[in-house]
């Protein structure tokens, strides 16, 4: 169509050939579409009245598809020719200057003016189907990002200095005597880093569409309080609020709940040796849990979203647990004051890997790899089969592949976590990222490193070491909080369903994705 839409617009005969053309063509698919036996024509001439009525029926049907189409053709010689105007247009004003403009300038001017045609399109199109979305009275979170939606490279990229200042632990928010180390850390770990972490995504966007529900009911509520102090107390709506009145709103129990997120792990998520920095040795405050990255993510992304306290991390963290401890406690709910999960992540790659997981599989007489295979696919069909009588939708499984020691002294055999999570990922489409993926070139490239991993050598002696230091954990806070933004910006960048064909529909899956959740029994 748009090529016969193109020799049309070329000469007025081009144009009324085509024209010539279309109706000879709609007139042979009428013709060729009537049933034989209408008007006493071919075999069956006799045809009785129903059918003939059902045949004209069928008839008029093609003819409107067929206007349809005409209809769209026409459309695509309008714009043929309204690009030829332009060109013709900025001929015309070359001839006018006297031909003192170059041939190379001409044609810089044509294809500026083509390109900003074809933009403005694009804008119009997004914009128009935005209004539309918000018009139905169905936005959702992705309604407060710009349009097109950007991608999250870009927003990371043009917003550093916010990712760096909302990188200060709670403790150091004064001081910031960690400055410059996180300046240094956020120097290495470059965005193109932080997009190699991201490995798998999704293949049933369904439960990001729930968790992104949750985060924006909560939002909205706690920007119409916000908005209602600002109004009762005179403030401008650009003010920020004091620290007081937004400490009740994030604690107001009336509002609507926060996201749940579930991190599952061991030592390494626990926060053990965490305290270890080039900065200071005085790191009372910074030790175990609270210097461990699920608790520096959950301020993170507070900071992020303006004070306002969105998520909450759950942490379940056990020194010497791996992902077999991780499918007893899921199976027997053993989550003390953890309510049921949006997310969850699995962490337990380092402890999947530990000497102790490498005794055990030699006690079952299978290698190392089988025995990770085995438990994490365990793992991922306990998590994602609901519960008789539990009444929840399975959440949001993610795995976390955080895995930089040298338990094995192959670098093949170090990767067997990574690669047992990249085939199960694949074939249960769950998300998954990778912390040894953005930085194992530098940990490997200079074994005497401690920034990014654990203290290989002690005083020139080399040992086995699992536990990485503070670097690591905050390095994290953006490899985690990379991937959950990159899981908004990809979700908000599907194309949204029609709110007028299935009302049912529309309300369980806003966006068109490759998978739809179905029900299941357990």
């Amino acid at each position: 169509t748009v090529h016969l839409a193109k020799d049309a617009a070329s000469s007025p005969e081009g144009a009324s050939d085509a024209n010539v053309g279309a109706g000879h063509f709609r007139g042979a698919l009428s013709r060729s579409a009537r049933p034989r036996g209408i008007g006493g024509s071919g075999v069956g001439g006799g045809a009785s009245p129903s059918s003939s009525a059902a045949s004209d029926e069928k008839v008029r049907e093609l003819e409107k598809a067929n206007k349809k189409y005409l209809d769209s053709l026409h459309e695509e010689q309008r714009k043929t020719q309204d690009l030829q105007d332009l060109v013709e247009h900025l001929k015309k004003n070359k001839d006018d200057d006297g031909g003192g403009t170059s041939e190379t300038t001409t044609d810089a001017n044509l294809e500026t003016s083509m390109e900003g045609v074809l933009r403005e399109e694009l804008l119009q199109s997004f914009t128009a189907q935005h209004d539309k979305i918000r018009q139905s009275g169905n936005d959702d979170l992705c309604s407060i990002l710009p349009k097109p939606t950007p991608t999250t490279l870009s927003l990371w990229s043009h917003h550093l200095p916010h990712i760096f200042n909302a990188s200060k632990h709670s403790a150091d928010y004064q001081e910031y005597i960690f400055h410059d180390f996180t300046a240094l850390l956020l120097h290495f770990m470059t965005p193109d880093r932080l997009q190699r972490s991201v490995k798998t995504l999704p293949l049933d966007w369904t439960p990001v569409e729930r968790s992104l529900d949750v985060l924006h009911r909560r939002l909205k509520a706690m920007r119409a309080e916000a908005d209602a102090y600002r109004k009762k107390n005179g403030l401008k709506p650009e003010d920020q609020l004091p620290n007081d009145a937004l400490k009740r709103i994030n604690d107001d129990k009336s509002l609507p709940r926060k996201l749940n997120i579930l991190v599952m792990g061991g030592s390494v998520t626990m926060g053990v040796v965490c305290h270890i920095n080039p900065v200071t040795s005085s790191t009372g405050k910074y030790s175990r849990r609270a210097c461990a990255w699920p608790g520096r993510v959950a301020t993170f992304l507070s900071y992020l979203f303006g004070g306002y306290e969105l998520v909450h991390f759950h942490t379940l963290a056990l020194g010497g647990t791996n992902t077999e401890s991780g499918i007893t406690m899921w199976d027997y709910s053993l989550l003390p004051d953890v309510p049921y999960p949006d997310i969850v992540i699995n962490a337990y790659a380092t402890n999947d890997m530990h000497y102790n997981s490498v005794q055990d599989a030699i006690a079952k007489n299978i290698t190392l790899a089988t025995s990770v295979f085995q438990l994490g696919q365990a793992f991922v069909r306990q998590v994602l089969t609901p519960k008789r009588g539990c009444g929840h939708a399975p959440p949001l499984l993610l795995y976390l592949d955080d895995y930089l020691g040298n338990e094995q002294n192959e670098v093949m055999a170090t990767l067997i976590s990574s690669q047992t999570i990249n085939l199960m990922s694949g074939y249960y489409g769950i998300g998954s990222m990778s912390y040894g993926d953005a930085v194992r070139d530098i940990v490997y490239g200079d074994t005497e490193e401690w920034w990014f991993s654990s203290k290989w050598y002690e005083e020139g002696t080399y040992q086995r070491a699992v536990h990485p230091h503070m670097g690591m954990h905050i390095s994290m806070v953006w490899v985690v909080a990379f991937y959950l933004m990159n899981l908004v910006t990809t979700y908000c960048s599907l194309p949204p369903s029609d709110p007028q064909s299935s009302s049912q529909q529309h309300q369980l899956h806003r966006r068109y994705h490759a998978g739809v959740e179905g029900k299941s029994l357990g």
